[in-house]
């Protein structure tokens, strides 16, 4: 089985040396690196292709914030997860604009990080319900989207689309996507990259958030 290539990004050295015994101990995961600040983050992307940053978000030098940025520009099929110990509105609306796909926080328990992990490497996004609601909220009182501009995205996709995007906004795998539209798994894929450029979003939780901002998920429920 091929092990889920790691990064762990993070200033203390001793909390990433803690990180790395704990993510070993798991026979499905590899650490493949440690980097200080972002700086090395990106570079260190480049050079060993993690599936998985985990990126801490105040760091000195370049943060956690600019360097996904910059990783998701270049390296979009890498996956950066937020371990940050600041679980405040801010630092969370800034981590999924910037590109990351999960915000753990530092508090979290082992088995909570480990779980983070797994679940990002299966493609879903690490936002719970409650999480999702913050977003949403964050979103809306930011940037208004007007009936016309719902409108004019809502025609651009297709039946399918919408299908498909419903679907992401449920927290399905593309695997469990094809299984319940009966499609290949790159069917979906090349669905939801039209999804992507359709909605002028890069990754699953941009248009997972867009996609409850059309109505197409109801968080009251």
């Amino acid at each position: 089985m091929e092990k889920i290539k790691v990064l762990i990004v993070d200033d203390h050295a001793v909390f990433r040396q803690g990180l790395c015994k704990l993510l070993e101990a798991e026979e499905d995961i590899r650490v493949i690196g440690e980097a200080s600040d972002g700086s090395e983050a990106i570079e260190m992307v480049k050079n060993l292709g993690p599936d998985i940053v985990l990126m801490d978000i105040e760091m000195p030098n370049v943060d956690g914030i600019k360097a996904t940025t910059e990783i998701k520009e270049v390296y979009p099929n890498t996956e950066v997860v937020a371990l940050t110990a600041y679980e405040d509105d801010e630092h969370l609306f800034k981590a999924i604009r910037a590109g990351s796909t999960g915000y753990i926080s530092k508090h979290s328990s082992a088995g909570e990080i480990v779980g983070a992990i797994k679940t990002v490497s299966l493609g879903e996004s690490m936002i719970t319900p409650s999480l999702s609601r913050r977003i949403l909220n964050k979103f809306t009182s930011l940037s208004k989207v007007s009936k016309s501009h719902r409108d004019l995205l809502w025609s651009d996709l297709t039946k399918r689309e919408i299908e498909i995007l419903k679907l992401l906004c449920e927290g399905k795998t593309n695997s469990q996507i094809a299984q319940t539209l009966f499609i290949s798994e790159r069917t979906v894929k090349n669905h939801i990259y039209n999804i992507y450029q359709k909605l002028q979003c890069n990754t699953r939780t941009e248009a997972m958030l867009k996609g409850m901002k059309l109505g197409l998920l109801d968080l009251d429920e």
